[in-house]
């Protein structure tokens, strides 16, 4: 499993550890858009300016995030991108220690995320998967051993 780990890490997918600032538009009008639009350009005005200041406005009362403090700990891509596909695509074009533009979400939400780790998942997390994959492997594997026997055994015909 583990030979098989090494050799594989780049197939088996990422988990990320990240932040994120999201404010919610209370309602459909314009000028509720407009507010928010408003409220989170000047966010990332600040954050451009001081980028410690991430971590300040995720954890203040502004961040309608739905993670504690905006704290997303190591979670699977796939968990994420059944979650949300566009924070998902966001979070795997941006590099580590670095903050993504603003962007709306399929929540209707205004988003800047933070990545703060990206690593291989974890053979643990994924040790029952590679068990199946290594099963079916060699169960190919033999099936296609079986039919090459038979083949040598059984004289074919053709009329």
């Amino acid at each position: 499993i583990q030979a098989w780990y090494a050799k594989n890490r780049n197939r088996v997918g990422y988990e990320f550890k990240y932040k994120e600032i999201a404010l919610v538009p209370r309602n459909n009008s314009f000028a509720e858009e407009e507010r928010i639009s408003n409220d989170i350009s000047q966010i990332e005005r600040e954050i451009r300016k001081d980028p410690s200041a991430f971590n300040l406005i995720a954890s203040g009362p502004r961040n309608n995030s739905y993670h504690r403090g905006g704290n997303v700990d190591w979670t699977p891509i796939a968990e994420i991108y059944n979650k949300s596909k566009i924070v998902a695509n966001f979070l795997m074009g941006i590099p580590e220690k670095s903050t993504s533009p603003i962007f709306r979400d399929e929540r209707n939400r205004y988003v800047i995320l933070k990545s703060e780790g990206k690593r291989p998942t974890p053979l643990e997390a994924i040790r029952r998967f590679v068990q199946e994959v290594i099963q079916r492997e060699k169960m190919e594997e033999s099936f296609d051993d079986w039919i090459k026997e038979r083949r040598k055994e059984i004289p074919i015909t053709v009329y």
